[in-house]
C-alpha cells in the first residue's frame, strides 16, 4: 500500500502459466505467454482468446476459440525452417488447417522434444481494487477449460473464492481424462 492508500500487486511471470484479474465480471490476462500459442498470436495467425470471447459474446453461432484454425501452410510460410512449431507441423501433422485445441494438445505433447527458449521472468504492477480476484493458473487449466468457462466457475463462485482453484482444477481434470477417451 503506498502513502495514498492504494494497493499494488507485482507479479513475476515465466513460461505459460498465466495471471488472470476477474474484475467487475470481467476477466483479464495480465500476463503474457511464452507458448507457442502466443506465437501464433504474435504473428497474426490466431487472435487473441479473450479479445475473440468479448467480440463474439453476441454470436451464439460463432464457433469456441479452440475450434479456430490456423492454416499448416501459413505457419510454414510465417516461421523459419528450424522453428520448433514448424518442425512439429511437418513431422506430425497431415491436416491442412489445425485447430488451437490440437495445437495446444499437440505442443504440449512435445514440450520436452522441443522447449521454448529460455526467457527471463516478466515482472508486472498492477494496482488493486476491492472485489478484485487474482489467479495463478498453470497451462493445464487453460489448456482444458475456455475462458469463457473459466470465467463462469468464478461467477459462480465470488461469494466464495476459495472455491474457486477447487472447481477450476476439477473442471479442467474432468476435461483431460475425456480428452484421452
Amino acid at each position: 500500500q503506498n502513502q495514498e492508500g492504494k494497493r499494488f500487486l507485482t507479479t513475476f511471470h515465466l513460461g505459460d502459466s498465466a495471471i488472470f484479474r476477474f474484475r467487475k465480471s470481467r476477466l483479464d490476462k495480465i500476463t503474457k505467454d511464452d507458448s507457442y500459442v502466443q506465437v501464433l498470436v504474435d504473428a497474426n495467425l490466431l487472435p487473441d482468446e479473450i479479445t475473440y470471447n468479448e467480440e463474439m459474446k453476441n454470436h451464439p453461432q460463432a464457433p469456441d476459440y479452440v475450434d479456430l484454425t490456423v492454416s499448416a501452410g501459413e505457419i510454414r510460410r510465417t516461421f523459419s525452417e528450424d522453428h520448433p512449431i514448424v518442425q512439429y507441423v511437418k513431422k506430425h501433422s497431415n491436416e491442412k488447417r489445425i485447430s488451437v485445441l490440437r495445437i495446444r494438445r499437440m505442443l504440449l505433447q512435445t514440450m520436452n522434444k522441443y522447449p521454448m527458449q529460455a526467457r527471463i521472468a516478466k515482472t508486472e504492477t498492477t494496482e488493486t481494487l476491492d472485489g478484485d480476484i487474482y489467479l495463478a493458473l498453470t497451462d493445464g487449466i487453460t489448456d482444458n477449460l475456455t475462458m469463457n468457462e473459466i470465467t463462469a466457475i468464478i461467477e459462480l463462485h465470488t461469494d466464495n473464492p476459495e472455491m474457486i482453484p477447487l472447481v477450476l482444477a476439477h473442471e479442467a481434470a474432468q476435461r483431460a481424462e475425456e480428452s484421452l477417451h
